[in-house]
């Protein structure tokens, strides 16, 4: 804590009000009162999570919302059906009427009108914009995947990391009370005149570092507690046994083959590509207003006393219409122009989203290797510290040990404990961040 915060003086304030915070039981009987008790069970959690969290549930949403637009870009491709009406007095004053002698004509005129009308070529804009809505529900499908391996790294992470700060409480716990026992026989040497006062001064000093990183753990573990407490809706009871199998995807050894894999499953790189397949589809909408458009439209009218003529009147009519827009400002060469731009863009972010996928792959896999030699590392040196602990119990059953030398051998095992047990969930830690980046992270039913 000294190294993080830079300043000597904070530490012990700092250290001492976790400590009240702590035994205050803030966060156990304070913050989390709504929330139930349960023993935590990974693969139960990790399901009931894909379930309840509010961001898969968002993402649900905004891809059946993309699948609702794909549903309306489809309408383009159907024909159109209207009917219009109206009926009223209609007075008409024009130069027929005054050569009769009338003023003005006056009818109750009625008018309805059928029209039938289907497109039948647009510049390739209906079919690109139906293309662009497929791509964003794609798009939509890729996020909430991703939304998904999120959600489940998170779920893992916090999961494992209050396993492991619970683990770190309790040796560092066990390892107060080994020295508070080293520290008494070393005041009871003292007493009877076999020791010095240096090595009380020593056991006090390693004292005083075991109670600060139990404190340290502490703080850690109620932190893991308050996570995993808002993630899975629940309050952990630590003293259960924890349910934590989770089997990972097999991680090759070859860079190559990872990232023959990752290339494949990323969302992050299908998202990008997505991306600018969309952008390319907007660039042939933009150039559509270059082309005529073409309909056939077909109509049918009834009036009655309608436009000054008296009686019924019947028309119909099948026509294929033509429009074409020869000048509009510049309005379509200047789109054209910004699509061709965000082509370009789009194909650019796709080949960074490449680079920066193979690099977080080839970081992390770097990382995955020397994590594991660490481990096993440590795993022998936990080997031999529990090896020199039962040579030194041994020894001291025979008489030629000391009882102060074996509870240090002890504290040394439970040290290699501790720092086999970083070791352990960091390499773990690390293997999930590769899978999740490869776009292999789920969770199996």
């Amino acid at each position: 804590m000294l190294d993080k915060f830079g300043n000597k003086n904070i530490a012990p304030i700092f250290l001492s009000c976790l400590t009240v915070f702590y035994s205050s039981g803030l966060l156990a009987q304070g913050l989390f009162k709504e929330f139930p008790f349960s023993v935590p069970s990974l693969n139960d959690d990790l399901l009931q999570l894909m379930v309840s969290d509010e961001r898969i549930k968002a993402a649900e949403q905004n891809l059946k919302s993309a699948a609702a637009g794909e549903e309306q870009a489809f309408s383009a491709f159907l024909p159109k059906l209207s009917f219009s009406s109206d009926a009223g007095r209609e007075v008409i004053d024009s130069p027929s009427t005054r050569t009769t002698g009338l003023d003005e004509q006056r009818e109750s005129r009625s008018k309805a009108t059928f029209t039938l009308s289907q497109n039948l070529f647009s510049g390739g804009a209906d079919s690109a914009s139906y293309k662009i809505s497929g791509k964003q529900v794609e798009l939509a499908e890729l996020a909430l995947q991703n939304v998904k391996s999120s959600v489940v790294l998170e779920g893992l992470t916090t999961h494992f990391s209050l396993i492991r700060d619970k683990k770190l409480l309790d040796y560092s716990e066990q390892a107060e009370d080994l020295i508070k026992q080293q520290l008494k026989l070393e005041n009871e040497k003292v007493e009877k005149g076999s020791g010095i006062a240096l090595d009380i001064l020593q056991a006090k000093s390693r004292l005083q570092l075991a109670s600060q990183r139990k404190i340290q753990f502490r703080g850690q573990l109620e932190q893991a507690i308050a996570r995993f407490t808002y993630l899975f809706k629940y309050r952990p009871i630590l003293n259960g046994a924890f349910q934590s199998d989770f089997k990972l995807p097999e991680i090759p050894a070859a860079l190559e083959e990872v990232l023959s894999i990752t290339l494949k499953n990323s969302p992050a790189i299908q998202n990008a590509q997505q991306t600018a397949e969309v952008s390319e589809l907007g660039l042939k909408t933009a150039r559509s207003g270059y082309w005529p458009r073409i309909d056939l439209e077909s109509s049918y009218n009834f009036e009655r006393d309608a436009g000054g003529v008296e009686g019924i009147r019947r028309d119909w009519s099948v026509l294929l219409k033509a429009s074409w827009t020869l000048f509009d400002g510049f309005n379509t060469s200047n789109g054209a122009r910004a699509a061709r731009s965000s082509y370009a863009a789009a194909l650019s972010q796709f080949d960074a989203t490449k680079k920066q996928v193979e690099a977080d792959i080839a970081i992390g896999l770097q990382q995955l290797k020397t994590s594991t030699e660490n481990k096993d590392l440590v795993a022998n040196g936990l080997k031999i510290a529990e090896e020199i602990v039962v040579a030194r119990e041994r020894l001291e059953k025979a008489g030629k040990e000391t009882s102060i030398n074996t509870l240090d051998a002890q504290s040394q095992l439970i040290d290699a404990k501790i720092n086999y047990t970083l070791a352990y969930f960091e390499q773990k830690l690390i293997a999930f961040n590769v899978v999740f980046n490869m776009g292999l992270l789920s969770v199996e039913k």
